[in-house]
């Protein structure tokens, strides 16, 4: 049975997101969907949603975006490999 290549719903995105993001846990989630949302707009974060409203974020796409905004902003963003 193949997975499901979307992260579906704000706390595994959040999950999947907080090596990337510097996501504490310490942080609240409300406050660490703050900082996703955020990216999503000031960064062109890639995350969408579902017809039903509900956030989702392809791991494939946003590796992509990450290697492209990693490089765009060398200087400013650590290595996370």
């Amino acid at each position: 049975m193949p997975e499901d290549p979307e992260i579906v719903g704000r706390k595994p995105i959040i999950d999947f997101l907080k090596v990337f993001m510097d996501l504490k846990p310490s942080t609240s989630d409300k406050h660490k969907w703050q900082k996703v949302k955020r990216w999503e707009k000031d960064y062109g974060l890639p995350l969408d949603r579902h017809v039903n409203g509900k956030p989702y974020i392809d791991p494939e796409k946003f590796s992509s975006w990450w290697d492209e905004f990693r490089n765009s902003r060398s200087e400013n963003v650590p290595e996370t490999n």
